[in-house]
């Protein structure tokens, strides 16, 4: 390579290089997981629907719910991060509803019982634990006022507290991919430190091995967040 290619070269990469910036930030927040269905197999006679169960999020009680970035600004428009987010779901499994499918002890069945039937416990307390690579769009309204988008990919690792069907599950388990899209704000409070306020909605559909019976359903996720960031 020529010494006039390297030069533009480095012209071209020096506007990067001039403002590439790490940052890190926390929060805490609210979260919503939306009525889904759970469905419970085991072969050869269980096949059951629960439908639209309701959840508790339980954010403010611990362990809190929480989050963690770290990310890479190339430009003051362009960054990657790397995102864990600690949230919780309690199904209502006490609450009457619409089932269907069959069930050993009931047979074939369309109609509305509560879960704790045959389902005594389906919690993840210890965090579904999303941990996403976002890719991020920030844009400057002010000298200290940003706004940003950001949609991440990544995995979901559970800790499942679920009890029933004559088994108990209460472990850390590596499950399938997790989704999310953000948006959000910051304000500069000093030439370092930011506040952060953003909405989220995270998606992962989870299935969990209860002896010999599986276990399935989605948790879609409305989240909304505030705290410190720090810019290096």
């Amino acid at each position: 390579m020529s010494k006039h290619c390297v030069c533009l070269f480095l012209c071209a990469l020096a506007p990067l290089c001039a403002y590439a910036q790490w940052t890190a930030s926390v929060y805490i927040g609210k979260a919503h997981t939306v009525d889904a269905n759970i469905q419970a197999t085991s072969h050869p006679d269980t096949n059951v629907t629960f439908h639209n169960v309701a959840f508790d999020d339980r954010s403010f009680e611990g362990p809190l719910y929480y989050g963690l970035r770290a990310g890479y600004m190339l430009t003051r428009s362009v960054g990657f991060e790397g995102e864990l987010i600690h949230v919780k779901a309690f199904a209502r499994v006490h609450e009457p509803l619409a089932a269907s499918g069959s069930l050993p002890v009931l047979g074939n069945l369309t109609t509305t019982f509560a879960p704790d039937v045959v389902l005594q416990q389906y919690n993840v307390s210890h965090g579904l634990n999303l941990l996403l690579g976002n890719f991020v769009l920030r844009h400057t309204l002010t000298d200290r006022l940003g706004v940003s988008f950001r949609a991440g990919l990544g995995v979901a690792i559970p800790h499942p507290e679920i009890r029933g069907f004559g088994a108990t599950l209460e472990e850390y388990q590596l499950q399938g991919a997790a989704t999310q899209l953000a948006g959000g704000g910051d304000f500069e409070l000093t030439r370092h430190v930011f506040w952060l306020a953003e909405y989220k909605f995270t998606a992962t559909r989870q299935h969990f091995e209860l002896g010999s019976t599986t276990i399935e359903s989605t948790f879609a996720t409305h989240h909304l967040v505030t705290g410190l960031g720090y810019r290096f």
